[in-house]
């Protein structure tokens, strides 16, 4: 069988799994029918299960149809986009990169050390890598109620080890710095500081003669990106697939649809 083209991502099986079961559902509650009632739970199931896990379950289930989806010419395949290139295939494999280092938390002396070590792992790397950086406004109300849902669990952990016999010196230590850390926040957001929050991510593109080889090069070297900067940065990485691939692959069509800067 043939490849074909099918741009259906979990969002839209969501919506597909969804609607069916409550067709399903009507129907078997106007006829009485016990074969309606249960495909209607089977899919109303289908469309829970797809929205908490259709990003990995779903490319399996197409190239188990031999259906393919495809983005501007890119072939998506589980964790990594393929692209026809003439005589020889591209795939393309996206990490995301959670940095907690913070240059301006930090002496002059540590951001300078950080930097090098960066320098120094990625002039190792015997393959290309892009890195990426998207900025983007946080919505203030629902940022302001998570600091300050995160400032009273801080105050309900400090009465709880101060109510204890034996107090935890450690414990209350680390609650005090997060609260400390949460007024703080709370304080720069009266006076008017906007909040912005990052993405980083990182590509890297290996080639191969047939789809399948391009494709496992790229997993290799993005397995071993994950290690060079999880070690360097001291930084969570982790790979991309799904809806997550598919932002990465057009971030001006994602932030048009999702709307980043809400959310």
């Amino acid at each position: 069988m043939g490849y074909g083209v099918l741009d259906l991502n979990a969002r839209q099986a969501v919506l597909i799994s969804l609607g069916g079961g409550l067709i399903a559902l009507v129907f078997s509650l106007v006829l009485a029918n016990a074969w309606l009632i249960g495909l209607s739970a089977v899919l109303l199931c289908l469309s829970v299960v797809i929205q908490r896990f259709g990003g990995v379950l779903l490319p399996y289930f197409l190239k188990g149809l031999s259906v393919v989806e495809t983005r501007g010419g890119w072939v998506l395949d589980r964790d990594v986009a393929v692209l026809h290139d003439g005589d020889r295939y591209l795939a393309s494999a996206y990490l995301d990169v959670d940095v907690h280092f913070s240059p301006s938390r930090h002496p002059a002396e540590a951001s300078v050390s950080y930097g090098a070590a960066f320098e120094k792992a990625l002039c190792g790397l015997s393959f290309p890598a892009q890195f990426g950086l998207l900025v983007y406004p946080i919505d203030l109300e629902k940022y302001r109620e998570s600091v300050l849902t995160q400032r009273l669990e801080a105050e309900l952990s400090i009465s709880r080890i101060k109510q204890s016999p034996t107090p935890d010196a450690s414990a209350l230590a680390s609650a005090e710095r997060k609260k400390a850390m949460a007024t703080r926040v709370l304080n720069q957001l009266s006076a008017g500081q906007r909040p912005l929050d990052a993405v980083y991510y990182v590509s890297t593109t290996a080639a191969g003669p047939t789809h399948e080889q391009a494709a496992e090069s790229a997993r290799l070297q993005a397995r071993e990106l994950r290690a060079v900067l999880s070690h360097a940065l001291n930084a969570q990485v982790r790979p991309l697939d799904g809806d997550a691939l598919r932002r990465c692959l057009d971030w001006k069509v994602a932030i048009a649809r999702d709307g980043l800067g809400s959310a």
